[in-house]
């Protein structure tokens, strides 16, 4: 998750420019949550796309907001994120039954194992595979993609401008 705030010193604001104000920092905060949002969607895994439809930017206030996960695949964001540590408990068997049978890479793995230990069935294959690759995930872990970490990493420069010109527009408009 990224959270973003901004701060506002009030020296010398009176309520005159406050809804001026609201607006432009609504518009600066909405454009840095979509930045952002579009750079951890480009890097999130996909599978089945739960990450990325879950992934929003919420505008809390003019100055505060949050990209993050919301709904079901919450959990798997942070495991995604952060990765999976060696030697913890593996993940559950049907999960991993379900990648097996979507992607390219799962449905190699389990022909590789059903040709390996020579397994006639393609569902004993599927819990074989299941199994080993669950047990291997456990045992190894994975590694974290930081897809937060890094967006926030590399857009931190835009969104400081993204601010730093609604606040030079508005001292343009209030100046003169």
């Amino acid at each position: 998750m990224i959270k973003i705030n901004a701060e506002f010193k009030k020296n010398g604001f009176n309520g005159e420019w406050e809804p001026e104000f609201t607006r432009e920092m609504s518009s600066a905060m909405e454009q840095s949550l979509a930045l952002l949002e579009r750079e951890v969607r480009r890097n999130e895994p996909n599978d089945r796309g739960t990450l990325r439809t879950g992934t929003r930017g919420i505008l809390i206030s003019p100055l505060r907001g949050i990209v993050g996960v919301i709904g079901p695949a919450e959990r798997y964001a942070e495991v995604m994120e952060k990765g999976r540590r060696p030697n913890k408990r593996r993940p559950p068997i049907d999960v991993i039954m379900g990648w097996l049978k979507r992607t390219d890479k799962g449905k190699a793995f389990v022909r590789s194992i059903k040709e390996k230990y020579k397994i006639k069935k393609k569902t004993t294959a599927l819990k074989s595979a299941a199994f080993l690759k669950a047990r291997a995930i456990g045992k190894k872990g994975i590694r974290g993609k930081f897809m937060f970490k890094n967006a926030e990493i590399e857009l931190k420069p835009k969104v400081n401008e993204v601010f730093s010109k609604a606040i030079n527009a508005l001292e343009q408009r209030f100046r003169g």
